[in-house]
């Protein structure tokens, strides 16, 4: 709650019969290293969002995200450019975006606060809080801003992706920056930058990005991505880490097509 009072996400007031009040829960996640190692586990206050209305608590819920296949052009480029490639990541992500529409939601539970008439009060949101259906579209409506501001251009090919005069490159996925540059200290400008407009951390040269780890070897000129260990949480869930293992031949070339098994059989 800390966060929250500090970044002054809501205001309590007294309950009216005209407002539609909004449930809240908390919601505990474990946050995972790279190695699966447990780094700390996380609490977090959410709004029910399946209780909000359309037109009433939300109008927007679309956020420009970027795609896959952009981010391993990318990689290509800084292979062959040999850019430097530095990861930021905005630490309270979902709780620096402004509302516009009046949104009321309960209390979280154990931090309820009365009058001293003991009538409790509620939640008004000055911004976004976690699980709100417009909470991506309205993070990404104020980065893009505040990028705008200090000079960068949106690309049309995919909005999550920004250019400067200088040629530095933004990419955005929800709260994972990437910083591509040939330049170093430009990078490291921009991270000052941007710290002095959100709470950020540093992650430095890019190691782990969307379930992909990411190796370089620069004297060679060559990088890898590996899923391995994604593939391996996803065999554990699927209680599969006892089958045999075998290995299978494929064309390079060969491309996958869907229903192909059942329209064969039909």
């Amino acid at each position: 709650m800390k966060a929250h009072i500090k970044n002054d996400i809501f205001t309590l007031k007294t309950s009216s019969l005209n407002w539609w009040i909004l449930s809240t829960r908390w919601v505990t996640i474990i946050k995972w290293e790279l190695k699966e190692k447990m780094i700390k586990y996380k609490a977090r206050w959410m709004c029910k969002k399946f209780h909000q209305k359309q037109r009433i608590d939300y109008d927007e819920i679309f956020a420009s995200m970027i795609r896959v296949t952009i981010i391993k052009m990318l990689l290509a480029l800084t292979i062959k450019y040999d850019y430097e490639v530095e990861q930021m990541n905005i630490i309270i992500t979902f709780l620096e975006a402004h509302l516009k529409k009046k949104i009321w939601v309960q209390q979280s539970s154990r931090f309820e606060q009365k009058e001293s008439n003991k009538i409790f009060l509620i939640c008004h949101l000055n911004k976004t809080l976690y699980e709100l259906k417009q909470i991506s579209w309205k993070w990404y409506a104020t980065l893009k801003v505040y990028l705008i501001f200090i000079d960068y251009q949106r690309i049309e090919i995919d909005h999550s992706m920004f250019i400067h005069d200088n040629d530095i490159i933004i990419v955005i996925y929800v709260n994972d920056l990437l910083i591509l540059k040939s330049n170093i200290f430009n990078i490291q400008a921009l991270k000052l930058q941007f710290a002095e407009h959100f709470q950020m951390k540093d992650l430095d040269s890019i190691k782990w990005y969307l379930k992909m780890h990411i190796t370089r070897n620069r004297v060679e000129w060559i990088l890898w991505i590996n899923q391995s260990i994604y593939i391996k949480r996803v065999i554990k869930l699927l209680s599969m880490s006892n089958c045999s293992s075998t290995k299978t031949l494929m064309h390079h070339r060969c491309q996958l097509k869907k229903n192909v098994y059942w329209k064969s059989k039909k």
